[in-house]
């Protein structure tokens, strides 16, 4: 059995030595057919920027160079195109072809991953979509329809698309490769506001795995020994360069052929004779898998005797930034055995032009110092600077060095706008800018905070001629920080808000006693800033933000103008504002009357009244006049007109007067004389009638507190036609000028004397005291009762006026009785009654019809006192009640009993004396 197994071992040793090298070979093979993910570069690139409605435009630039790696890394490194919204949503997208021509041994394709990392300036983004395609673009497969956040992902998405397509070595490698291709586009839904908005992309790439025969080396060759070298003139340049790569140098090469030689090997020569002076080359190495590395140094060239020159030390410092405009020195130290005869330096411009200059000895540098001064041109780039010196024996050295040239000044903001600065929500604004650069200005924007402190980028042109809008959906302040940046780099910037307040409905009312429109126009409280204009007239609601604006009303051509400042919306909506022009029926000399009646509380207000339309002698003369209490439809002034000229500012050339007023009621313009009174003649008299007044006065009329000594001449009152007389004054002036004017007043027909008190009134009547004081009193059915003919209001006004020099002091006692004689009202109170008319009111509802007797009792001057009885019918008068009054007032009462009585007397007389004689002829009859 031992010797049948050792047979059968020793038959199956061959079999078994070839399954140990079977093994091997696939071993080795599998090693060698390891999968690779070489580098795969961007090598081609097109965008969409919102050119178009429709995808696939792709007629933009991309921002980065390709062949290139910023797509490649989740860096800053983006790629960043723009949707638009302008009626339509426009379109923005990414375009790629992915390729590596060094790749020669690709066998087959492992596995395919698409990665990519974008977002969105703005949520309305539709029809978005990432694909990918092996067939030169023709039939792309979609990655993912969802459309991106509007925020930076934390993380790159890479997907596997190897079963999406039909990808081949020769898609991604080869010198004939088509190349991987790969898009992404997105579009804006079309709502809200025109507007443009980024989207970017930071990372789109592909990533390859590819099987072949043997790994290929990927990283370049590093050199060694790389160096600037340093000759004489005349001598032989032969510099040996070393280089290490993982596998084999491939061969050297050196860009200045002209001057220069390498070999494959690294040998660097120089092929032409070399004269003083630096010499700056770029030297590059490739492995055999055509890994390259470059590197740059510089040849110096010196005299190569031993009583030679040298320079070194050159300035500016090598790699330095300096800025354009500005002035720098050149200079180098500089030493010699011999003499030196001169030092030059040549600057080349980066526009390759050329400039010389001579440096001199400069001991502030040191012994060997030398120096000049130059200005740098407004041209940014790299500036070259070769420093030579020479001496009398005919040597010469140079030294090189560069510096950058940088604009140094930023753009200038010129102007900013916003087009509304208070607004209410939901509505628009726009903004727009205008900067420019004394270099080339590079782009304009806006970061808009919004109030919750989100922030939006805007873009803006430069120019100020167009403008982005900017919707407001939500109230407070918005914040803007316009921007503007050149081609350098340098930054400007204009800081801006406005203010979006909620929507009010606010009503307003606007009145003309005659035909015509007002304009009004609502400002920005301080502010020329529009927020909203009409001319109309009427009732009137307008949406408006909810706050404190000045209002302007303008009317009768532009004529009148009244802007009151600071009207807060919220409290003072459904009021109104009224205003009337007449020349009709002036009194007191107006040439015009303005009146006006307002119910909005303000703080102060500018007027306006210009009086290009009206007929005077005299402009300087024209003086105006203020009624504190005017009826607006009666066009009456209530109170009496003080001259208010000294408060105002007039404009001989814009023929108006202007002036600052917190309250309205009537404006009337007068043209007087400076020396001529500029109120009435003298008064009317106590108790008018039909008797004659005083037909001159001499005394001293005040107006405003301003004495006029003159003397009126006043003809007689006349008589007393349908309750009212008028009587013609004329006053003569030191200067034999006149002023006439005709006094009218109301009057009733005369009484018999002593019956003045006793005199009954029905409806409104007044009576006029001696000392200025007047009651008013009507009697009115109550509202709701009309028809019943029950209830009645008793209306009364008191009317003090005070024509003396000072104001005075007076104690009222004011009774109201019934026909019975009851007190159905009493009340007392103090007034002070300045130069002008002052008035108070009581209203007593709920009466009956019948006669009522109001009695008020004035003292002033603490000893004077005055007592006025006032009867008033309320409500109709019967005959019986009206006979009785009749009786009562004339006293015929006691006329009848008087009447009465005597003919009692004669009929008792009578009765007597006929009786008498009746029994006497009886007696002598019987007789």
């Amino acid at each position: 059995m031992k010797e049948a197994s050792h047979h059968s071992l020793l038959m199956m040793l061959p079999a078994l030595i070839i399954a140990v090298l079977t093994i091997l070979t696939i071993s080795i093979i599998l090693v060698m057919a390891t999968p690779q993910q070489p580098s795969l570069q961007v090598t081609g690139c097109s965008a969409e920027d919102g050119e178009s409605s429709s995808p696939g435009s792709w007629g933009s630039t991309c921002d980065n160079a390709y062949p290139g790696s910023a797509l490649q890394y989740d860096d800053t490194a983006y790629e960043t195109h723009t949707i638009r919204k302008h009626g339509l949503g426009y379109y923005a997208g990414l375009k790629i072809n992915s390729t590596n021509t060094s790749v020669t041994d690709c066998k087959s394709i492992v596995e395919v991953r698409f990665c990519y990392k974008w977002w969105s300036q703005v949520a309305t983004t539709i029809n978005c979509d990432v694909s990918v395609d092996a067939n030169k673009g023709l039939s792309y497969t979609t990655i993912t329809t969802s459309c991106p956040g509007t925020s930076e992902p934390t993380n790159v998405t890479c997907i596997n698309v190897t079963s999406l397509e039909n990808w081949t070595c020769s898609d991604f490698f080869g010198s004939n490769a088509s190349g991987g291709l790969a898009k992404s586009e997105a579009q804006h839904d079309g709502t809200g506001a025109n507007g443009i908005f980024n989207m970017t992309w930071d990372v789109f790439y592909f990533n390859v795995t590819y099987e072949n025969e043997t790994a290929p080396d990927t990283t370049p060759p590093m050199f060694t020994n790389l160096a600037n070298q340093t000759l004489y003139e005349n001598q032989t340049l032969s510099y040996d360069i070393d280089a290490y790569d993982e596998n084999n140098i491939s061969c050297f090469k050196v860009n200045d052929t002209a001057r220069f030689g390498i070999s494959c090997s690294g040998l660097l020569v120089n092929v032409t004779g070399l004269g003083i002076g630096t010499y700056w080359i770029m030297i590059t190495v490739n492995d055999t898998y055509s890994n390259n590395a470059s590197g740059a140094i510089y040849i110096e060239v010196q005299n190569s005797t031993t009583a030679g020159i040298q320079v070194k030390d050159a300035v500016p410092a090598q790699d330095s930034t300096l800025n354009i405009s500005s002035s720098i020195l050149i200079g180098a130290n500089v030493t010699s055995g011999q003499t030196i005869s001169s030092v030059q330096a040549e600057v080349t411009y980066p526009n390759a032009s050329k400039y010389q200059l001579t440096l001199a000895k400069d001991l502030s540098g040191g012994a060997d110092w030398y120096s000049t001064g130059f200005t740098i041109p407004s041209k940014i780039g790299r500036y070259d600077v070769n420093v030579t010196a020479n001496n009398t024996a005919g040597n010469k050295s140079s030294k090189a060095t560069y510096f950058n040239a940088k604009d140094p000044i930023s753009p200038s903001i010129t102007m900013t706008d916003l087009s509304k600065t208070i607004l209410k929500v939901g509505q628009k604004t726009k903004l727009s800018m205008e900067a420019t650069d004394n270099y080339g200005i590079g782009s304009c924007w806006a970061n808009v905070t919004m109030p919750n402190g989100t922030k939006e980028i805007v873009g803006l042109d430069c120019d100020g001629a167009s403008s982005e809008t900017k919707d407001t959906d939500m109230a407070g302040t918005y914040g803007v920080v316009f921007y503007a940046n050149d081609s350098s780099g340098n930054t400007a910037q204009a800081t801006g808000s406005f203010e979006v307040y909620p929507k009010i409905d606010f009503n307003f009312h606007l009145k003309l006693v005659d035909s015509g429109n007002i304009n009004i126009t609502m400002f920005k409280e301080g502010n020329d800033e529009v927020v909203f204009s009409d001319e109309t007239i009427g009732d009137n609601e307008e949406e408006l933000p909810e706050t404190t604006l000045d209002f302007e009303m303008i009317s009768f051509s532009k004529r009148f103008q009244a802007k009151l400042k600071s009207v807060d919306l919220a409290s003072e909506d459904d009021k109104a504002f009224g205003m009337d022009k007449h020349f009709e029926d002036l009194e007191n000399g107006s040439l015009v009357i303005y009146g006006i009646e307002n119910e909005y509380d303000f703080s102060d207000a500018t007027v306006v009244i210009y009086y290009d339309d009206l007929s005077y002698e005299n402009e300087s003369d024209l003086k105006l006049y203020k009624c504190d209490s005017y009826d607006l439809y009666g066009r009456e002034c209530l109170s009496g007109w003080h001259d208010i000229t000294s408060t105002t500012t007039k404009n001989t050339t814009g023929e108006y007067l202007e002036f600052t007023t917190t309250s309205f009621s009537g404006f009337s313009i007068r043209e007087y004389a400076p020396d001529a009174p500029p109120e009435e003649p003298p008064a009317e008299e106590e108790n008018p009638g039909s008797r004659s007044s005083t037909t001159s006065a001499a005394s001293s009329i005040t107006s405003g507190g301003i004495p006029y000594a003159e003397s009126w001449v006043c003809e007689d009152w006349s008589e007393c036609i349908d309750g009212e007389q008028e009587r013609t004054c004329t006053l003569v002036n030191a200067e034999g000028n006149k002023l006439v004017r005709v006094a009218k007043r109301e009057c009733e027909p005369a009484l018999p004397p002593g019956e003045d008190e006793k005199a009954g009134v029905s409806g409104k009547e007044v009576e006029k005291k001696l000392f200025d004081i007047t009651i008013m009193a009507d009697g009115i059915p109550e509202e709701g009762n009309e028809s019943q003919k029950e209830s009645y209001i008793l209306n009364i006004v008191v009317l003090l006026e005070n024509f003396g020099p000072e104001p005075i002091e007076i104690g009222l006692s004011m009774m109201v009785l019934d026909e019975d004689g009851n007190e159905i009202m009493q009340d007392s109170s103090t007034a002070l009654v300045e130069q002008h008319l002052w008035r108070e009111y009581e209203s007593l509802e709920g009466l009956k019809k019948g006669r009522y007797k109001v009695v008020l009792e004035a003292v002033f001057n603490e000893t004077t006192k005055e007592r006025i009885v006032k009867e008033v019918q309320i409500g109709p008068e019967g005959f019986f009640e009206r006979t009785r009054r009749l009786l009562e007032r004339y006293n015929l009462f006691n006329w009848i009993n008087l009447i009465g009585l005597l003919i009692l007397i004669a009929v008792t007389v009578s009765y007597y004396y006929f009786h008498k004689r009746a029994f006497k002829w009886k007696g002598q009859d019987e007789q």
